[in-house]
């Protein structure tokens, strides 16, 4: 699978989060050119702050292969990780992450926060390589079709 290919798993991840009741945002983890896990955002429904796409998916991989560290793994997030989930990214010794969406029309609650500024702070560039921009305007979309709903 290619990397539109497996975006479009994790907006598809994000959709049903949105059905659900959830905010629209999805994950995928793949890893030796396997799938290792798929999650959502489930904060609303489990009253859990830290249950974001990208932790519910880090944790539920770590959970069903018995590790903590994924070398060589690409983590597919539909929408642009806040600092807590790029924390756990880098923590997870993620090699590779794929950014759907990123603009919102309400703007971001971390100020002027970029994952490549967080990338850079911590030092990570030589082993975090970021990819940008895949299926952009179709997470936007949901998102900002999220946004005017509430």
């Amino acid at each position: 699978m290619n990397d539109t290919e497996l975006m479009q798993i994790a907006i598809n991840e994000a959709i049903k989060g949105l059905e659900l009741g959830d905010q629209p945002f999805g994950a995928v983890l793949v890893m030796d050119g396997k799938i290792i896990r798929t999650g959502r955002n489930l904060v609303y429904s489990t009253f859990d702050p830290t249950a974001h796409a990208e932790t519910v998916t880090l944790r539920d991989a770590g959970t069903s292969i018995k590790t903590l560290n994924f070398p060589g793994a690409t983590l597919y997030a539909s929408w642009e990780p806040c600092p807590m989930c790029l924390g756990a990214i880098i923590s997870a010794r993620i090699n590779r992450l794929v950014l759907g969406g990123r603009k919102s029309r309400r703007g971001s609650q971390y100020g002027k926060y970029t994952v490549e500024k967080l990338i850079e702070l911590t030092n990570v560039k030589d082993k975090l390589t970021l990819t940008t921009g895949i299926l952009q305007k179709t997470s936007e979309k949901i998102v900002n079709q999220w946004i005017d709903s509430k």
